[in-house]
C-alpha cells in the first residue's frame, strides 16, 4: 500500500476554519473530494483542492495511479508558524 502526503505551508488562515473545509474531503475518493470542495463556499476551499489535486498528480507520475483509485485518508490543518507582534500596553507608572 502506497501513501502520498501533500501539504501546503504558510497559509494565513485560522486552522479551526481550515479543518471545517478539510472535513468535506476526508474519507472520500479524490474525484468526490474535489467535487465537494468545488461547491464549498468557504474561502480556502480552493487551497485544499489544490493540495489534493497536486498529490493525486504526484501519485499518477510516480506509480501510474489514477485519481479514481485514490482515497483521501485524512485531511487536517495545524497552527503552523506564529508571527511576532508588538504588544502595546502601559508601563505601570
Amino acid at each position: 500500500m502506497r501513501t502520498y502526503i501533500g501539504n501546503e505551508r504558510d497559509i494565513r488562515h485560522s486552522p479551526w476554519r481550515m479543518n471545517l473545509v478539510c472535513q468535506f474531503a476526508a474519507g472520500q475518493t479524490v474525484p468526490e473530494a474535489l467535487k465537494q470542495l468545488m461547491f464549498c463556499q468557504k474561502m480556502h476551499a480552493p487551497t485544499v483542492a489544490k493540495v489534493i489535486r497536486r498529490t493525486a498528480n504526484l501519485a499518477d507520475i510516480r506509480h501510474g495511479l489514477q485519481p479514481s483509485q485514490l482515497e483521501v485518508a485524512e485531511c487536517f490543518a495545524t497552527h503552523g508558524r506564529h508571527l511576532k507582534r508588538l504588544k502595546i500596553m502601559g508601563r505601570g507608572r
